[in-house]
């Protein structure tokens, strides 16, 4: 309501003037003005936000893809550790067949050369001996033929 003075008359008795009501307008234009700017930044920083939060998933899951090409699946893990078990096992056994017969030569020729040493070793102690018993015979024989020689002089 209006009057004629160009007040605006309100349901509470109060009155405003066309002055204060267009300054309550602009304040109110300008709060919106404010509000809606206030409310565009937050929308850009929200939009930044979601951007950098989507270049780091993408980020993300890039890495995941080449940590996941990098990996084996248990299954094939677990088989091929079975394999190089299996592997491993056979060339000990090969191995430990290799040493046990070379034991086997490596006893045979070691008793050849303990045969050969006590060979050796018993035909010089019989040939010391030998030499022995020639000489204390020698010794007896020169003895008896210089008592032979005395006497017969």
């Amino acid at each position: 309501m209006t009057s004629s003075e160009g007040q605006v008359q309100m349901a509470s008795s109060e009155t405003l003037s066309l002055p204060l009501l267009a300054e309550r307008i602009a304040n109110e234009h300008t709060a919106r003005l404010t509000s809606e700017k206030s409310v565009e930044k937050a929308l850009a920083l929200q939009a930044q936000e979601y951007e950098r939060r989507l270049d780091a998933l993408n980020h993300a899951h890039q890495q995941a893809i080449e940590a996941q090409a990098m990996t084996v699946p248990r299954e094939t893990f677990e088989a091929y550790i079975k394999e190089a078990k299996t592997a491993l096992d056979v060339a000990l056994k090969n191995l430990n067949d290799r040493i046990e017969a070379r034991k086997g030569e490596v006893d045979r020729r070691l008793s050849i050369l303990e045969d050969a040493y006590a060979n050796t070793t018993g035909r010089a102690t019989g040939s010391a001996q030998t030499v022995r018993w020639a000489l204390a015979a020698l010794t007896a024989i020169a003895t008896a033929v210089g008592l032979y020689v005395l006497t017969t002089r």
